[in-house]
């Protein structure tokens, strides 16, 4: 049991490193030009999972650990924490905005990119996030927590006029 403990902890501290570099990784887009989850995702996301894993891995070691049925179901809810805490650490991964010149792209959870034009779209600001619609449907929101969150609002901006003419 101690060599596997070992070679958990040397698996565990590899996947940490990983993570905190991925989350500091440099965009090739200006910063601008880009809108990302707040960092908040990142980090909260990385501690659940961080104490979720070692929760899970500490709690055979403890003497009270004899009964096999809470053990069971503490290791379930635990590793059901770690998933949570590593989808939000993706969520802010992938979920990106790269603003452009008369469009901007938006990829979601799933990695998969969306085009739009600005003439096309709506906002509507609210105090803590703003809705860009595309035509009646919401498409996106974007929290007031995410670094350049308004960037968005100001390209449509411009814009409003030329869509009221068109519609």
């Amino acid at each position: 049991m101690e060599h596997v403990l070992r070679y958990v902890t040397i698996v565990l501290t590899i996947v940490l490193i990983g993570l905190i570099r991925l989350g500091y990784k440099n965009k090739r887009v200006s910063q601008e030009n880009l809108i990302k989850q707040p960092l908040l995702y990142f980090w909260g996301g990385l501690i659940i999972a961080a104490g979720g894993a070692l929760i899970t891995f500490i709690g055979p070691l403890l003497p009270t650990s004899s009964d096999r049925e809470m053990m069971i179901s503490v290791v379930s809810v635990f590793t059901v924490m770690i998933l949570f805490g590593l989808a939000f650490v993706w969520y802010y991964v992938v979920w990106e905005v790269k603003l452009d010149k008369s469009t901007f792209s938006y990829r979601n959870f799933f990695g998969k990119v969306k085009e739009y034009d600005y003439v096309k779209c709506t906002s509507v600001t609210k105090s803590a996030r703003i809705d860009i619609y595309h035509g009646k449907k919401c498409i996106l929101r974007i929290t007031a927590l995410s670094p350049n969150w308004y960037a968005l609002s100001k390209k449509l901006e411009p814009n409003m006029e030329i869509y009221q003419k068109n519609e």
